[in-house]
């Protein structure tokens, strides 16, 4: 096909500032079309890579705890849709808003598909198949962000609608204070 105006993308970085190369992020961008298709991945590594960060969370013990992920992004003007897997072994956490002891041992593995709409700010998880400790699990459905307003052109001027007060039935004249 036409390959003019489409950018190649060929990204890799950490997380959080700690040195090294831990995703990548392989593809291309239409910039004209607005569409992209996106690799990234996270090859396996071991969350001692991740020190500096993890030192202030409950996740304890965690030389052995290894993550990869692999995620495929198909973006267009209307929306997108997603596919991926992800491995987390070994993880070991310790809270007492958690536990009274420390838990170790937890894996988690997972394998996802779902798309998200602009128009109606909606993301879909039409697959999400999850094992841990050997137990197989599946949770899909819908999340949907409230609609913006509209906005209301005047020559020059444009305005956002205010948002409708459900007590009232009529237009809020100041911001919302409370629920």
């Amino acid at each position: 096909g036409d390959q003019a105006g489409r950018l190649q993308v060929a990204l890799a970085g950490g997380y959080g500032g700690v040195p090294g190369n831990l995703w990548t992020a392989k593809g291309g961008f239409d910039p004209k079309a607005a569409v992209a298709s996106i690799a990234l991945e996270a090859a396996k590594f071991q969350l001692d890579r991740l020190a500096p960060i993890l030192a202030r969370t409950p996740v304890v013990d965690y030389a052995k705890t290894s993550v990869d992920t692999k995620v495929q992004l198909e973006v267009t003007r209307e929306g997108g849709k997603f596919t991926g897997e992800f491995h987390l072994y070994g993880l070991n956490v310790g809270h007492p808003k958690i536990a009274d002891t420390e838990v170790h041992g937890l894996d988690l593995s997972g394998k996802i598909d779902g798309r998200f709409d602009r128009a109606t700010r909606r993301l879909e998880l039409t697959r999400g198949d999850f094992r841990t400790r050997d137990v197989p699990f599946s949770l899909t459905g819908t999340a949907a962000a409230p609609p913006k307003p509209p906005i209301v052109e005047t020559p020059g001027v444009a305005v956002a609608a205010l948002p409708i007060n459900p007590a009232t039935g009529r237009p809020r004249s100041s911001p919302m204070i409370g629920p």
